[in-house]
């Protein structure tokens, strides 16, 4: 019996603590009207006078509520007065007002946004623009000044997104539709100007090229490259190749990437020089230029299959490329390629009959295979068309020598072998 005494006692304690008349809503209301919760505020101080609170306190409190609806209300409209008389600073400053009032007035927000974006305070025409996305309000003219934001700040793809928004819900805006003809203005110039600027600097890249400068030229056409990417496609002639330095200097796509790739390949960045001119191929067509310039810096990159591999594209492209044959056969036998080797001296002899480097080289693929027979043969073809070279005559006679001495040896060997067969 004692113990039940005991918790309906604690019942009652808890009851009285937690009741909702123990709870003193002026005070929450007094919370909210200081935070600009107005209708919060208004519910506790009614909910205040139902619990008994004192009924002049509570009317006191609904006044100031009432009393500050109207004073936001007349900050307002002021701000409207302002706005139509093209007073905008002072607008803004009664809009500042009401929304230390009400911080959550959307038609305060939009206004003061708009305003703030005719003055060009475009930071805080943002800030509102964010509070308002905060609040969960989507519509044309918010879309807008955000394009408008970053059209200021030059970001006109940004404004262009910005502004497609803005259409979805208001298909006819027309200061939209105004800005959207700036936008293209705007990045049609810039265009202009880019091209302009990655001309000049391609030139800069050319003179550059000229005085040996290497590392600033492929600077100038890296940036030339990144402003702007010429109309005109070009061609890369192979007498190009004849020259000293072999400059372009047209500004077209095929000569800023060579230009490069030789500025790249003279200071000895062999990867970026191919790099460059693989991007002729992408952009412009297939050359039997490119791709010998592709060979020449794998083979300083001593990359020998890639280089082989681009050596066999120059023969395709243009089978009477200058010395392609010759080269085809050295880059065969370095990989070990010997039938094709002789294949290629053999047809460098055809098109080139008096070079007698050619049947030279044809003669040591052959004893390279072990075919001495031919590479005597061979040798002897060469003796004919040299001339001039004595040091290149001695080779020939010493390569003869030396295989006829072998030819020879293995002359008495088989001999001595057929011999040692009849007695057995």
């Amino acid at each position: 019996m004692k113990f039940l005494k005991i918790f309906l006692v604690l019942i009652f304690i808890l009851y009285m603590v937690f009741s909702p008349g123990k709870i003193d809503h002026l005070k929450l209301g007094d919370k909210y009207l200081l935070e600009g919760k107005v209708s919060f505020a208004r519910e506790e101080y009614n909910k205040a006078l139902n619990y008994g609170a004192p009924a002049e306190v509570v009317a006191e409190r609904l006044k100031k509520i009432d009393f500050m609806n109207k004073e936001d209300q007349v900050h307002l409209n002021a701000a409207y007065e302002f706005d139509k008389m093209g007073e905008i600073e002072s607008a803004v400053a009664q809009y500042r007002t009401a929304l230390k009032i009400n911080p959550d007035n959307i038609k305060a927000l939009q206004n003061m946004m708009n305003d703030l974006f005719k003055l060009g305070k475009n930071d805080e025409g943002l800030e509102i623009i964010n509070k308002l996305t905060a609040l969960g309000v989507e519509n044309a003219e918010i879309h807008y000044c955000s394009a408008l934001y970053e059209y200021r700040r030059s970001g006109y793809d940004a404004a262009g997104d910005k502004l497609k928004k803005c259409f979805m819900h208001n298909p006819k805006h027309i200061q939209g539709a105004e800005l959207l003809k700036l936008i293209g203005k705007k990045k049609k110039e810039m265009e202009l100007k880019k091209k302009y600027i990655a001309q000049e600097l391609f030139l800069n890249g050319v003179r550059h090229l000229k005085n040996r400068e290497y590392k600033m030229a492929a600077l100038e056409f890296q940036d030339s490259l990144a402003n702007n990417m010429p109309e005109e496609k070009g061609t890369i002639p192979n007498e190009t190749l004849n020259k000293k330095i072999p400059v372009m200097e047209e500004y077209t796509k095929a000569a800023i990437y060579f230009n490069l790739a030789l500025a790249c390949e003279m200071k000895g960045s062999y990867d970026d020089a191919t790099a460059a001119l693989e991007k002729i191929n992408d952009n412009v067509a297939e050359m039997a230029a490119v791709y010998y310039k592709i060979y020449e810096n794998q083979k300083k990159a001593n990359n020998e299959k890639e280089a082989y591999t681009a050596l066999l594209k120059v023969e395709k492209l243009d089978p009477d490329f200058y010395d392609i044959y010759s080269r085809l056969g050295f880059m065969a036998k370095k990989l070990g390629l010997y039938e094709e080797a002789i294949s290629y001296f053999k047809k460098a002899t055809t098109v080139d009959s008096q070079n007698p480097l050619n049947y030279y080289n044809l003669a040591i693929m052959y004893k390279k295979i072990g075919k001495n027979l031919e590479s005597i043969d061979i040798f002897e073809k060469t003796l004919s068309v040299t001339s001039n070279d004595s040091n290149l005559r001695f080779l020939i006679l010493e390569q003869l020598n030396l295989i006829k001495s072998q030819v020879q040896a293995q002359s008495a060997l088989s001999e001595k072998k057929g011999e040692t067969n009849i007695k057995k």
